[in-house]
């Protein structure tokens, strides 16, 4: 009768496998969760006994725990974590350059200017840590290289408050870094495959607060701001900023100002009272400085450290992308290069020519550690040159006349001295103790 055979009335292991019509028992007969790893031989599940699924599809587990499938990608994409408690998901492959850094200096190992100046009220410009540009309008500040750093990098850019002042309607703290649209190409802004962009650093301060970190593409006047928070004095803290790709401004391929990351410390009220997206827009002051309330000025306390900056194409951030410091130093050497130092001891030869025009001028040829980036300025410091001739020994008066011969590191000028003998003598340029050059072809 139904039912007359129970589980009660069959001694354990009494039915075998031996008992059973071939494929008599599907999952129907089976009770839910009857079945666990302790029931199945090692390797005796193979590929033909598993239910099927859609080619392409990957298997993950969701927020419960339950088995699910990854969105099937296409072709191209890479697999890419995003984080613990949430589904890896393809995207699109940043074209040969994932986890290549296109800043310069971001471990702030190359100083070739000064490792420590410092500053007035208003200061603008490359101070020490080269590539890095800081425009202080609010109080003063000692800018230095610094070994206050995180596990992983040996020096810092360091800003250190030594007169305290609050910040006018106009006035700001930054610290910049300029790229060329020759750099940029491959992130294929103004396209509908524009690349995503990724900035990470690490920071340091004496005091917990709101930054804000910019990302402004000059060529089209789009920017994507981001408060950024210290949470911890005395602590460093590895911030990070990804904005998609812009998809609606070129950027000129050629040797000019296109694009700028930022670091806005200190803003007055005419950077204030916008809404700030994290997303590309035109331009707008009182979006720049919106939010920030670290203000490093207000007390000569105040020290702030920054380093392992990167920006990449991409999402994520991936590990900072270390160079050779010597590497590091000669894509520096495009932008700016020194010969002689403010503390050497001696002098040696900068470059052989004659002398023109009456003998108080003399055409010098030098060849430099780069190509630079276009014709530079050519200023002294210190004594800075002299012209040496025929028992003559003289200053250089004026610097002129710059020429820089395309493709090459060659480059030429015309010092201007006293007249120290005839037209086409033979002279030598000097750099003095303690004194030099600098040539500079910043953006």
């Amino acid at each position: 009768a139904a039912d007359a055979v129970t589980g009660a009335k069959i001694a354990d292991d009494q039915i075998n496998s031996e008992h059973y019509v071939a494929a008599s028992i599907d999952h129907e007969h089976l009770s839910d969760d009857c079945v666990d790893g302790d029931n199945i031989a090692d390797n005796s599940v193979g590929l033909a006994a598993m239910a099927h699924g859609t080619d392409g599809n990957l298997i993950t587990y969701d927020a419960s725990g339950a088995p699910a499938h990854v969105t099937t990608g296409t072709s191209g994409q890479v697999l890419t974590s995003n984080g613990a408690g949430a589904a890896p998901t393809f995207q699109a492959a940043a074209s040969g350059a994932i986890g290549r850094n296109l800043l310069y200096n971001g471990e702030m190992q190359i100083a070739q200017r000064a490792t420590s100046l410092a500053s007035s009220t208003t200061s603008h410009g490359y101070q020490t840590v080269d590539r890095w540009r800081v425009n202080i309008n609010t109080g003063a500040f000692t800018f230095s290289q610094d070994n206050e750093s995180p596990n992983g990098f040996s020096k810092s850019l360091k800003l250190d408050c030594t007169t305290a002042a609050s910040a006018g309607a106009a006035e700001n703290i930054s610290i910049q870094q300029h790229l060329e649209g020759l750099d940029l190409q491959g992130i294929k802004a103004g396209t509908a495959d524009a690349e995503a962009l990724t900035l990470s650093f690490w920071v340091r301060a004496t005091k917990t607060g709101v930054f804000n970190t910019i990302l402004y593409q000059k060529d089209g006047g789009k920017f994507a701001v981001q408060n950024t928070t210290i949470s911890s004095a005395n602590t460093w803290e590895k911030k990070t900023f990804t904005v998609s790709g812009n998809t609606a401004d070129a950027i000129d391929n050629d040797n000019t100002k296109a694009f700028t990351v930022e670091f806005w410390l200190s803003a007055g009220t005419n950077y204030r009272g916008g809404t700030i997206s994290g997303s590309w827009n035109a331009w707008a002051d009182n979006e720049a400085g919106e939010g920030v309330t670290l203000n490093i000025a207000d007390n000569t306390s105040n020290d702030f450290y920054i380093t392992g900056v990167k920006l990449e194409m991409g999402s994520s951030a991936t590990d900072y992308d270390y160079q050779a410091f010597q590497d590091e130093l000669r894509r520096c050497q495009r932008y700016y290069q020194q010969v002689g130092t403010p503390t050497q001891d001696g002098q040696f030869c900068i470059g052989a020519s004659h002398l023109t025009s009456a003998g108080d001028q003399t055409r010098v040829g030098y060849f430099g550690q780069n190509n630079l980036r276009a014709t530079p300025t050519i200023t002294e410091f210190g004594d800075g040159l002299r012209v040496i001739g025929s028992g003559s020994n003289t200053p250089v008066t004026s610097i002129g006349d710059i020429n820089v011969t395309s493709g090459s590191a060659y480059l030429q000028f015309n010092a201007e001295c006293t007249d120290i003998g005839d037209d086409n003598e033979i002279v030598v340029v000097t750099n003095t103790a303690n004194g030099g050059i600098k040539i500079e072809a910043e953006l």
